[in-house]
């Protein structure tokens, strides 16, 4: 095993949570000085500099593959192998004017799934097999979903919206 260390050269010791995708390390750390949260970055994208950070989103609570999720539920992304990170609106329910917070996010291949405070799941991503579950009729199936869309149930439910949920 080798170990991560961070633009001086340290070992990272104070990680918190470990994520990976695509070949690259995903560390959530907080200082134990400052509090402050930040990823650090390292991998096949950053051979030349070995580790990036991502700072400044607001406290970083967790992290998947390129994704990160705040204390107050808005979600980032990382956008490898640049160091610009962008913030994901649109977890929005009907008749709402704002996002609803989340409450934790899962990452596949190239798809988010999140699931909110009032238990919906969210998803957005590469939808080119219907993995993400949001559109029941395969002729109306998109090959890719850019804002968050909520997560139906199986033709077995009518396709209804999935609601209740405790994990994902």
């Amino acid at each position: 095993a080798t170990a991560m260390v961070d633009n001086q050269g340290n070992v990272i010791t104070d990680a918190i949570m470990v994520s990976t995708w695509k070949g690259n390390t995903f560390v959530l750390r907080k200082d134990p000085l400052t509090g402050e949260t930040k990823v650090s970055i390292s991998g096949i994208n950053y051979i030349q500099t070995p580790q990036i950070e991502v700072t400044s989103i607001g406290n970083i609570v967790e992290i998947s593959g390129p994704y990160v999720r705040t204390s107050s539920g808005t979600v980032w992304q990382i956008n490898v192998p640049g160091i610009s990170v962008s913030q994901i609106n649109g977890f929005t329910l009907a008749g709402a004017t704002s996002d609803v917070p989340i409450a934790k996010i899962v990452t596949g291949g190239d798809h988010l799934l999140a699931l909110d405070v009032n238990k919906n799941v969210w998803a957005l991503g590469d939808n080119s097999h219907g993995q993400l579950g949001v559109d029941m009729n395969v002729n109306d199936r998109k090959p890719s979903i850019s804002v968050p869309q909520l997560v139906r149930g199986s033709l077995t439910t009518s396709g209804d919206i999935l609601n209740d949920v405790i994990a994902i």
